[in-house]
């Protein structure tokens, strides 16, 4: 955690990173977030995946560095830097992304 900005007289905007955690039927594991809390409303203003890591039944993980960019109005991309995955996600402004849905795409 970061403050990223304290305006005199409010309370300061955080940068957070954290880890939410999933289970899928075949799978479980997590996926890294970055973003950004006002507190002086409570609300997180933005959040974007950072990394994911998967461990599959079979023992395999899969461990990736994520990149988020928009490509159009209605979508984003996420994109694995290392295995080079590329998934699309439907996200128009204002857009969060789902984590078990993203979990579930991986």
């Amino acid at each position: 955690m970061y403050i990223k900005q304290w305006p005199e007289g409010k309370c300061p905007i955080l940068r957070v990173t954290y880890e939410s955690y999933y289970v899928a039927p075949q799978s479980f594991g997590s996926i890294m977030w970055a973003a950004q809390v006002d507190t002086n409303t409570g609300s997180v203003s933005g959040k974007l995946p950072v990394a994911i890591m998967k461990k599959v039944k079979d023992g395999s993980m899969q461990e990736d560095y994520l990149s988020v960019k928009r490509i159009d109005a209605n979508q984003v991309e996420v994109t694995g830097g290392v295995s080079g995955k590329v998934v699309k996600y439907p996200c128009t402004q204002g857009c969060v992304i789902n984590g078990q849905s993203l979990f579930d795409a991986w």
